[in-house]
């Protein structure tokens, strides 16, 4: 079988949930020995892409190149229709990893969708955002021939909003990376904190800087721990800013001088396991999620979790971390003061992550969407 695959998410330079999930798919699927041939289609014109390209071809895995402009390219697909088999070669089903499945002749069509984000909270994101959203993710789905939902969560809102069947949608949860796992070589997790100059001992957050994520509230709810144990931390917040993040930067300011805060930015996927080992805790108390990558690497390594009373996160976290409401500023701040005084909470915590985390698997998550690209 000729199994096609939108494989542009794959230049991002700083990957993101959408991001490592594509590039664990693509790397597992080939692996699983079923015979088929995988042809990643990228559109690129800048040739520092080709060494990212290349990572990602091996037996039974060809990549397909082309070199329009995207302006010039996406009026190509959305105005005239132009047919991305006819850029792929023909193909017998086509994986679309990112919401949107572009124009086809021929072939099945499967979409992956992470979160309704933009329908149910556009508060949350930037207004052209949601106007593509809009615009290319209903006729998307109502396309594609099967649709892979990362959660139960968001699984329900897609057939709730868009009437899809329920047998044209799969829940396929994430996975986490062998990498992330306990660890305890202290020199080792002290040198990386070192290196993005963090000093123990640190409260970490690792994601996108956007609104959602609700780090004013997470800011305000550590200023106000008062001055016990919790006031000896750095509260790390890690990760690359998207947008909207001037109210964050704001909130820092208001701190006082004995509230320490430190912004490191994007951290390399290669330096979060230690990052997480080394925490006395992650903290993630975000507003909306589809399913929640970061508390479930952090439960792998045996870090204690804070994390938000929704839906998505309680999918994945369970009984394995301490949940609160998310905009309760004083219900996170007394879940920080409990994970930090009491040791006894911290080891139970640790306890259930390790054993939690080894319930989801990027091989299982590969095996099961290559079971769907199969079927249709």
């Amino acid at each position: 079988m000729r199994i096609g695959v939108d494989a542009n998410p794959l230049l991002t330079p700083r990957p993101g949930g959408i991001e490592i999930y594509l590039a664990e798919l693509v790397t597992r699927m080939p692996r699983l020995g079923r015979g088929h041939e995988f042809h990643l289609y990228f559109n690129y014109c800048r040739s520092r892409n080709h060494a990212t390209v290349m990572r990602f071809v091996q037996e039974g895995v060809r990549a397909r190149i082309c070199r329009i402009p995207p302006q010039i390219l996406n009026p190509l697909h959305w105005r005239l229709g132009l047919p991305v088999d006819w850029l792929t070669g023909p193909v017998d089903v086509m994986f679309y990893a990112s919401f949107v499945a572009l124009p086809q002749n021929r072939g099945q069509k499967v979409v992956s969708i992470h979160d309704l984000i933009p329908l149910t909270h556009p508060e949350f994101c930037q207004p052209d955002h949601v106007r593509d959203f809009e615009l290319r993710v209903p006729p998307s789905l109502n396309r594609a021939d099967a649709v892979i939902v990362v959660s139960a969560y968001t699984g329900g809102l897609v057939q709730e909003r868009f009437g899809l069947p329920a047998d044209r949608v799969r829940c396929i949860p994430n996975g986490v990376h062998e990498r992330f796992h306990p660890a305890e070589d202290v020199e080792g997790i002290q040198g990386v904190a070192a290196r993005y100059g963090i000093q123990p001992p640190y409260l970490l957050f690792v994601g996108t800087m956007e609104p959602r994520k609700n780090l004013v509230r997470l800011v305000e709810a550590f200023g106000r721990t008062g001055s016990g144990p919790v006031r000896e931390h750095t509260l790390v917040l890690a990760g690359k800013p998207v947008w909207g993040a001037e109210e964050l930067h704001a909130a820092v300011a208001r701190m006082g001088a004995d509230v320490r805060i430190r912004m490191p930015g994007y951290v390399a996927t290669d330096d979060l396991p230690a990052l997480y080992a080394g925490a006395t805790a992650f903290l993630f108390p975000s507003l909306v999620e589809g399913f929640g990558i970061p508390p479930l690497e952090a439960m792998a390594c045996g870090c204690p979790v804070l994390t938000s009373a929704t839906p998505a996160l309680i999918e994945v976290v369970g009984d394995a971390a301490m949940t609160v409401d998310p905009h309760d500023t004083d219900a996170i701040a007394e879940g920080i003061r409990r994970l930090v005084e009491d040791r006894d909470l911290r080891d139970r915590l640790r306890t259930r992550g390790v054993r939690r985390a080894k319930e989801f698997s990027w091989d299982r998550t590969a095996a099961e969407t290559l079971a769907v690209l199969e079927a249709v």
